[in-house]
């Protein structure tokens, strides 16, 4: 089971790192094949989760230079995660943007080298909805607190570069926003020949 395994180089990455042996931390962790380099967008408004319907800008304006008001009025653009955060690392969007009673946004641009299929396995803290190149494959509106891989979605990757976003949300249901997306065919293995990138990409839209 590609899942469980997966959970087992998690538990031994944390085990390592909890006894200060670091190399052998980082080695169990990039098994995992985390997707790390991500932009973020927010903190727009979600008070009782009032904003998971609504079509906030960054959904679909992928442009850096793009601006956005956030819940208090004020501007915001994507911005870069630090490229601090190791391989195989839950991201905590908390570190860099205010997420209580909050939607915020992360997208990735992944460049692959054929059209071909692949699961997007999804662990998140929150609402969430999922989409490829501007289109929603998903949409959960229950904040769960969930493990990696509890969301496995099937998309379609063209040719190049394909644009996926994911809206993240907290109303008070939970403590924390975080998330984890790996990519891996229909058995659970990594897809080779794919590369993400955290500054956008031309891209063709569904």
């Amino acid at each position: 089971n590609p899942t469980m395994e997966a959970k087992v180089n998690s538990s031994m990455g944390y085990h390592f790192q909890k006894i200060n042996k670091y190399k052998k931390a980082d080695a169990e962790f990039k098994k995992l094949g985390a997707i790390m380099r991500w932009q973020l967008a927010g903190h727009f408004e979600n008070v009782s989760g009032s904003g998971f319907n609504k079509e906030y800008a960054p959904l679909y304006e992928s442009s850096n230079a793009e601006e956005f008001t956030n819940r208090y009025g004020a501007k915001v653009k994507w911005f870069s995660l630090p490229y601090n955060y190791k391989e195989g690392r839950w991201i905590y969007p908390s570190n860099h943007v205010y997420t209580s009673e909050a939607i915020i946004f992360a997208q990735t641009f992944i460049r692959s080298n054929k059209e071909q299929e692949v699961h997007l396995r999804i662990g998140a803290s929150g609402s969430i909805k999922v989409l490829v190149n501007d289109q929603l494959l998903f949409s959960e509106e229950e904040e769960r607190d969930t493990d990696l891989d509890t969301y496995i979605i099937v998309a379609k990757l063209k040719k190049g570069y394909n644009r996926i976003v994911l809206q993240l949300g907290e109303s008070g249901e939970i403590d924390n926003i975080k998330y984890m997306m790996r990519i891996t065919d229909k058995s659970g293995n990594l897809i080779e020949g794919i590369e993400a990138y955290d500054k956008p990409k031309s891209y063709k839209k569904e």
